[in-house]
């Protein structure tokens, strides 16, 4: 299937993999407002990204759905796996998260995923793709909705909805009840998240955790 940042279904379909995006003024959330504001892609378009169901509504085996390659470095490549019911996402083999009922998505700080990002072949694409795994804090939220801002505009969004749009996604990385520091050193482990829907969670498997570290320090190599 090709995809494109031109064609404004594969963009919805990119900000619907944003479960946090809401607005707390209106109690909202992003997907609604995409629903009111814009056509979403017909079942024939989701069925070829995210691959078919059987009878009883479970995922088909074998899968047959979409999967984004993207080579960020020599050492790492990132793929995107597009599934009826989540998105998953891996460094190389290594899984990174999902969007499905039990996602696993706070994953990397802002630092991290800008010098992951900054520079790629593919940047505005890797951008979207990565930024659901994304966690920021209070201080980084003006660059944040910046750069969110910015790259939206690259998007065949509405220019009215530009601001709205990103308040959403800024409110996907940015939790109100989030600590100023959401990441720790662990002497043993590297760093690890508070949240605990994360792949660092310090709770996870310990070499998992280290393996996970591993290849996000790998993925920031220029």
């Amino acid at each position: 299937m090709e995809l494109s940042l031109n064609d404004l279904n594969f963009c919805i379909r990119l900000l619907m993999d944003f479960p946090f995006a809401s607005n707390e003024e209106d109690e909202t959330m992003l997907d609604d407002f995409l629903m009111e504001h814009y056509k979403m892609p017909d079942e024939a378009w989701f069925t070829e990204l995210s691959g078919e169901v059987d009878e009883n509504g479970v995922e088909a085996q074998p899968w047959n759905g979409t999967t984004i390659k993207l080579k960020i470095n020599g050492k790492v490549t990132f793929f995107v796996e597009y599934h009826p019911f989540e998105t998953i996402y891996f460094f190389n083999d290594l899984y990174l998260g999902n969007t499905g009922g039990h996602y696993h998505l706070s994953l990397l700080t802002w630092n991290e995923f800008q010098q992951i990002v900054q520079g790629r072949e593919k940047e505005t694409l890797l951008f979207w793709l990565l930024l659901p795994l994304v966690i920021g804090s209070k201080t980084e939220l003006p660059a944040i909705t910046a750069e969110i801002e910015r790259r939206l505009r690259e998007l065949p969004f509405q220019e009215e909805h530009i601001s709205i749009l990103t308040k959403y996604l800024a409110a996907h990385l940015v939790f109100e009840e989030d600590e100023e520091q959401m990441f720790l050193e662990d002497p043993k482990k590297g760093t690890v998240c508070k949240r605990d829907n994360s792949e660092r969670n310090p709770k996870q498997d310990t070499q998992n955790l280290i393996n996970v570290n591993v290849a996000i320090l790998s993925a920031m190599e220029k």
